[in-house]
């Protein structure tokens, strides 16, 4: 499931200009990458893990943050709850600007 996970999140991302690979997440986004996709069968499923998976890719963790909400899964409102008190505790803790990628692929300095 985790190799189909990077698949997925490679073909996602593959267009975007500085993006990260999958080991270069931090473990909480691979974390919530992960959990849609097990709950979902696929991040294709939902517009929303799309958005989300882009999003990370180019560490914009609050802009992920803002789609992953119960009306982007219909019927997964507890656990997605969940998953952003999870990513957002994990937000406060770093240094939000440090961790976006610059335009030229290198995270901020």
């Amino acid at each position: 499931m985790l190799k189909d996970l990077i698949r997925e999140y490679n073909r996602l991302t593959e267009k975007i200009e500085g993006r990260r690979e999958f080991k270069d997440l931090a473990i909480q986004e691979q974390t919530i990458l992960f959990s849609r996709k097990w709950q979902d069968g696929h991040l294709r499923n939902y517009q929303a893990s799309k958005d989300i998976a882009r999003s990370l890719s180019l560490g914009q963790t609050r802009e992920a943050l803002g789609k992953l909400n119960g009306s982007n899964y219909p019927g997964h409102g507890d656990r997605i709850a969940k998953e952003h008190a999870y990513l957002e505790a994990w937000l406060h803790c770093i240094h939000e600007e440090k961790h976006k990628v610059k335009p030229d692929g290198d995270k901020a300095k």
